[in-house]
């Protein structure tokens, strides 16, 4: 069995590695990682999500499990997150944030790395699947949860519609299914491979820009219930539907554990910025959820490691 301090250094420590060098650039220079996002969202995570999707070893079966194993997740989370959040405050734009971090977690960032660290090309598909499918979720659910008792209006349908890896995942899951996926010796899908293994380096290094620019003051032990709930509560919610569902492939049922279990996501304070309406909930809000991802991406790298090890012995 591989140790928890092998875990780290083969699966976890490339990824907080560098995390710490954007930390490291996010404080000594004014990078601007909105910058930084548009090349991922535009160009390095579809290219990603196509190569994936096109060279894909997952069966059909198997990735509709993923999809129906995210939903129940979604469902599940939703209820005991917003449960917790009506318990601990009375504060819309809190509580909208307390279930946005239960529910999605850092699939893509931090998610696809550690699962191909941990298994390898099989994990990464299956990891870049669950991030597609999370996607189009996040953007319709999460947009929902993000807006309740706000004035700010948004159009799920529309940001769905918005997201470029939606269309290169189907155009790269169709040419696999009709067979008709270019050769990967090619010069065309050598350039996309070539751009899609770009995107996991840079959203490591944003992730440490904005990690190293979250304020932190006063909203640590707020946020402590939030963060027990996505490092504690949903691996273990996450592994009862994994088994409810049955997966023939037992890398697959492993990486959709692992993507429930890891980080809250940075997503999650980019919509809770955009769709909550007063400066006093969105400075509130923000700062909770900044503080949650702070916290659950430093405490995730033991969390998640000890959960790799139990993965490996656990016959799913």
């Amino acid at each position: 069995m591989t140790g928890v301090t092998d875990i780290i250094l083969t699966a976890v420590f490339p990824v907080l590695s560098l995390a710490v060098v954007g930390a490291v650039l996010g404080w000594a220079t004014d990078v601007d990682v909105d910058g930084l996002n548009t090349l991922v969202l535009y160009v390095l995570f579809p290219a990603l999500i196509f190569d994936s999707t096109a060279t894909a070893s997952v069966s059909g079966g198997a990735i509709t499990k993923i999809f129906v194993g995210i939903v129940a997740f979604t469902v599940v989370m939703f209820a005991l997150s917003d449960g917790l959040a009506r318990i601990l405050t009375d504060r819309a734009g809190v509580q909208n944030a307390i279930a946005l971090t239960g529910v999605f977690s850092n699939a893509g960032t931090f998610g696809i790395p550690v699962s191909a660290f941990a298994f390898g090309s099989a994990g990464r598909s299956a990891a870049v699947i669950y991030v597609t499918f999370q996607s189009a979720l996040m953007y319709t659910v999460g947009v929902t949860i993000a807006s309740r008792g706000s004035t700010v209006s948004g159009s799920a349908l529309s940001e769905v519609l918005r997201l470029p890896i939606l269309y290169a995942a189907g155009l790269g899951g169709s040419l696999a299914y009709l067979g008709a996926v270019p050769s990967t010796d090619g010069p065309f899908m050598s350039v996309i491979k070539l751009t899609g293994d770009a995107a996991i380096p840079v959203m490591l290094i944003m992730l440490g820009v904005q990690l190293v620019r979250t304020d932190l003051r006063g909203a640590v032990r707020p946020a402590v219930p939030a963060v027990t709930l996505r490092l504690l509560v949903a691996p273990v919610a996450a592994l009862v539907i994994a088994l409810a569902l049955g997966f023939r492939d037992s890398t697959v049922a492993k990486v959709f554990v692992l993507q429930c279990a890891v980080p809250a996501s940075i997503a999650t304070l980019i919509l809770t910025l955009e769709y909550t309406d007063t400066t006093a909930q969105t400075t509130t809000a923000g700062q909770f959820v900044g503080t949650v991802i702070f916290l659950t991406t430093v405490l995730g790298a033991l969390t998640v490691s000890v959960l790799i090890v139990a993965l490996q012995l656990l016959p799913l």
